[in-house]
């Protein structure tokens, strides 16, 4: 057993060196008091800085209060909010809205029926409460996940008790002052969860979550509702063990990534698992990333390069304890880098995103603090002069993709002529023209505004002389 350690070990550090130097930290900052404080959910704001929303045991009315910090670009605080009454609150997701202002979701035990239920919480750009709007029956309900949609109201992914024993998934579409328009349940008979929904190019939803399938465990959960929230599919994936989905994004080529954890696939205890699925929801690769310990994954985005950056917990790797672990991979899956932030106490990595600049921003908890950190791009493709020399012509992919609502487009012009740069949709319908002029040989970049167009799939076309070139981009509201 020892020399078997001992080859797992040897392993595990040829692995590492393996990988890429992940990107310089930028910086580090922690927002706390004297209690437990943690970030659950963090967004880019248009101003270029962040919004975080999680729980606060320092500061608020009650034990525990839904805690919103906004940041400037460095990480320096503009304002915190606590909002919240004698009970406990807490802000599982949050997402600028626009108005300017903000949508959460979580929990809340100061109001609505029961012990615990489902909260909705709007408000304007100071952080000052719009509406609340509470869902849920006699028991222990919570709201997991929140997003607006193309009609500007939202759509709100959680947990409800079904009366039956167990928990239900459920589902419900508001308008934009939070009046349930439909809600859904799904389940079977044991305890379900929905962590994760996102509105997908067609108008309707993608949710992950957790489904606990009798005699065999707890399974990756993933849905494909229409716009009504209506089911056109579902997914169940998983082994013997327990496994589960905490987050899913439809990806660039119209199919979805799900992370989550698993002890059905890994080598360990949990592992983190990355599932990669076409349109339909079938799989088409999964990777288990993971130690000796229990390791899990929060968030997943999808990067510029068609890559994915992942953010969750490790017990297998760091300082010891639990650290913030963040793991970028390629458009296969493969680990490009891995990185652990982190300290003796418990900390974890709940939400990151690729920011504006290409870098990326994590959230959680450090010790008893809530931690956000900036990591430095790791992107070659948003450099401003892809090729030194320009004797060709190239449209460059997006940046970023997905996007809302707003993208950079590179080109590279090999010798003067004239230049259309136009964007359609589906249907191949003309929506904007972004150049039409003659131009120098040269490396140009333009902005692309989709504030007044609906989610969904677009395509942009370079067209000089004989060469033509078109890319796809994804809007995502």
């Amino acid at each position: 057993m020892r020399l078997k350690a001992r080859m797992v070990l040897v392993c595990l550090f040829f692995y590492a060196a393996l990988l890429a130097q992940p990107p310089n930290t930028l910086w580090t900052k922690t927002f706390g008091g004297s209690g437990i404080d943690e970030g659950f959910s963090v967004d880019t704001t248009s101003d270029g800085g962040y919004i975080i929303a999680g729980v606060t045991y320092s500061f608020g009315a009650g034990s525990a209060d839904l805690w919103l910090i906004k940041t400037d670009a460095n990480g320096d605080t503009m304002w915190t909010n606590t909002i919240g009454e004698t009970g406990g609150e807490l802000g599982e997701s949050v997402q600028q809205t626009a108005d300017g202002g903000y949508i959460i979701t979580g929990a809340t035990s100061s109001y609505g029926a029961g012990a615990e239920d489902i909260w909705l919480v709007k408000t304007d750009a100071n952080g000052d409460t719009v509406w609340t709007k509470t869902f849920g029956g006699n028991d222990y309900d919570g709201g997991y996940s929140v997003q607006q949609t193309n009609d500007g109201g939202y759509i709100v992914a959680g947990r409800i008790w079904s009366g039956n024993s167990r928990y239900d998934i459920w589902l419900s579409k508001t308008d934009n002052i939070g009046n349930t328009l439909w809600t859904k349940i799904f389940g079977g008979d044991n305890d379900d969860i929905a962590n994760s929904v996102r509105q997908t190019s067609d108008d309707g939803y993608i949710i992950t979550g957790v489904i606990n399938t009798p005699g065999f465990g707890n399974d990756v959960w993933l849905a494909k509702t229409d716009t009504n929230g209506d089911t056109m599919w579902t997914k169940t994936i998983g082994g013997s063990e327990g496994d589960g989905g905490n987050s899913v994004r439809q990806t660039s080529d119209g199919g979805y990534v799900i992370a989550g954890y698993t002890r059905s696939r890994g080598g360990g205890m949990n592992d983190i698992w990355l599932i990669k699925t076409d349109a339909n929801g079938d799989t088409l690769w999964t990777n288990t990333f993971g130690g000796g310990s229990n390791d899990n994954a929060f968030c997943i985005q999808q990067t510029v390069d068609d890559g994915y950056i992942i953010s969750g917990v490790t017990d297998s790797f760091g300082a010891g304890g639990s650290d913030v672990w963040v793991v970028r991979t390629d458009a296969s899956g493969g680990a490009l880098w891995t990185e652990t932030f982190g300290e003796s106490g418990g900390d974890y990595g709940y939400s990151v995103l690729q920011a504006s600049d290409g870098g990326y921003i994590i959230a959680g908890r450090l010790s008893s603090d809530v931690l956000l950190i900036k990591l430095d791009s790791d992107v070659s493709a948003i450099d401003e002069t892809p090729h030194a020399v320009i004797n060709s012509y190239e449209l460059y992919q997006n940046y970023p993709n997905p996007f809302n609502p707003t993208t950079r487009i590179q080109y590279s012009n090999g010798s003067r002529k004239f230049i259309s740069l136009k964007v359609y949709d589906l249907l191949g319908k003309e929506i904007e023209t972004l150049v039409n002029e003659d131009e120098p040989a040269g490396e140009y970049a333009v902005e692309f505004d989709a504030s007044n167009l609906a989610s969904g799939i677009y395509f942009y076309q370079l067209e000089a002389g004989n060469f033509k070139q078109v890319r796809k981009m994804i809007l995502m509201r």
